[in-house]
């Protein structure tokens, strides 16, 4: 009879095992890779729902003078860090093998903050967790929201929709 259980629990077991990865959990003070991007030791990961910009990303600022946002972005990831210890689990995959997760540094969420703050925006992809605080840091014109920018995963998707928006002509 006891057997039974141990059997169904092996089985559950092997069944999630495909899962055992996107359940995985940090602990510690992480290397800050760029502004949505960290590493434990050989393990790289995304913080999930949002997009930062990329190191080389140009934004402008509210008089129109271009600056590389992308540096300033890990810079203030790297501030919220401080060399504090942060907890992730591994929330997700993506097609191409990237290890998407959830990080709290104390009782913050760290994302959150990225996205609250200005230095990142909340993805619209897979997550849209973060709008709200989106929202908030465009009316307060805060991080990148005080200039202008334009991210490439937003642009593919709005032009995207443009073309799809499009009537169709057939001509002959």
């Amino acid at each position: 009879m006891r057997a039974m259980p141990l059997a169904i629990a092996v089985l559950a077991a092997a069944l999630s095992g495909a899962n055992a990865a996107a359940a995985a959990t940090f602990s510690g003070v992480p290397e800050i890779i760029d502004g949505d991007t960290a590493q434990f030791g050989a393990t790289k990961f995304r913080l999930d729902g949002i997009d930062a910009p990329q190191m080389d990303q140009r934004c402008f600022d509210k008089i129109g003078t271009d600056w590389n946002c992308g540096i300033d972005a890990r810079q203030h990831l790297m501030t919220l860090a401080a060399g504090r210890s942060w907890s992730c689990a591994t929330v997700r995959k993506n097609l191409y093998g990237r290890q998407f997760a959830r990080c709290q540094v104390g009782d913050a969420d760290i994302a959150r903050q990225m996205v609250r703050e200005g230095w990142a925006i909340a993805s619209t992809t897979e997550v849209a967790t973060y709008l709200p605080d989106e929202n908030l840091a465009k009316a307060d014109r805060a991080g990148l929201w005080a200039g202008s920018f334009v991210f490439a995963a937003r642009l593919a998707a709005t032009q995207l929709a443009r073309q799809s928006a499009r009537p169709r002509i057939n001509r002959r």
